[in-house]
């Protein structure tokens, strides 16, 4: 039929499918042959003998396995291609995805942002009473000085001054200012109240209890600024306890604080046990 032209192209010097018609009888009933002969021995050893096909396959293990796993052809694809695939692709979505372009992109941004912002905010509290006032000057005569402090300054340092007396007395006014009646320290979304032993939860308002020990506690590691603090020197600071004395006192106050301002207590994100101590989260 000319419709199909020359879909099917059979060259004059290979005439296979004109000789197809010449081959002998038994090669055209050979493929009956061979599925008849198939159907009877499934039947006979699976209907009359079934325990033929297992001392089959134990005394010809190899070759039962070697077709069984249909040559190997599926496992030989999977290590070849799948699982280095597998491997690559995971590598590209956890380290190049994740950990690279998210870890230092939008998900580093981010974090650095966070970061900073929480230490900003433990600088500022938008409260003009709040900041300590410091006036650095060159003049340093007695009227001039009692004039800054009329000001309104809390200290009056007159040049030179080195940079270390400048930090350490920064340092007494923060103090200072954590004793106060009016501190109000942010520690995660919370407001510490030193003064009256109580943490203000910022996400619903709620007032949170703390005994004396445990205002201690938190204070001492507010002071450290988010380092650690090893758990002698809270010993020592909090109770006075001298060094090597045997005591599970802070880890019973520890846990009985982290009930109380852990958001999700197991996970521990605001009061961190670190090795030897505990530290306050940035």
């Amino acid at each position: 039929v000319d419709f199909w032209g020359q879909s099917i192209l059979v060259l004059p010097a290979h005439p296979a499918l004109e000789n197809a018609h010449g081959v002998p009888a038994w090669v055209k009933l050979l493929p009956l042959i061979v599925a008849v002969a198939g159907i009877a021995l499934a039947y006979g050893m699976y209907m009359v003998a079934p325990g033929l096909p297992a001392v089959l396959a134990g005394r010809f293990r190899g070759v039962h396995q070697f077709l069984l796993k249909k040559w190997y052809f599926d496992e030989l694809y999977d290590h070849v291609f799948v699982r280095p695939a597998f491997v690559l692709g995971r590598g590209f979505w956890k380290t190049g995805d994740g950990d690279l372009i998210d870890g230092i992109g939008p998900d580093g941004i981010a974090a650095a942002t966070l970061n900073l912002a929480r230490r900003a905010a433990r600088l500022q509290s938008g409260y003009l009473y709040h900041y300590a006032f410091v006036m650095l000057t060159g003049v340093d005569t007695d009227a001039d000085t009692v004039l800054g402090f009329d000001a309104g300054a809390n200290d009056y340092i007159a040049k030179p001054f080195k940079f270390e007396v400048l930090l350490a007395r920064l340092r007494a006014h923060l103090r200072q200012h954590e004793q106060s009646h009016d501190a109000a320290l942010d520690i995660d979304g919370y407001k510490f109240r030193p003064a009256y032993k109580q943490l203000l939860d910022g996400h619903n308002g709620k007032t949170v209890r703390l005994t004396e020990k445990e205002t201690a506690i938190l204070q001492y590691l507010y002071r450290a600024g988010g380092a650690t603090v090893s758990r002698e020197t809270l010993l020592r600071e909090v109770w006075g306890y001298r060094p090597g004395v045997s005591t599970h006192t802070l880890e019973t106050h520890i846990y009985r604080l982290r009930q109380k301002i852990e958001r999700d207590p197991p996970r521990n994100r605001i009061l961190v046990t670190e090795p030897g101590g505990y530290r306050l989260a940035p």
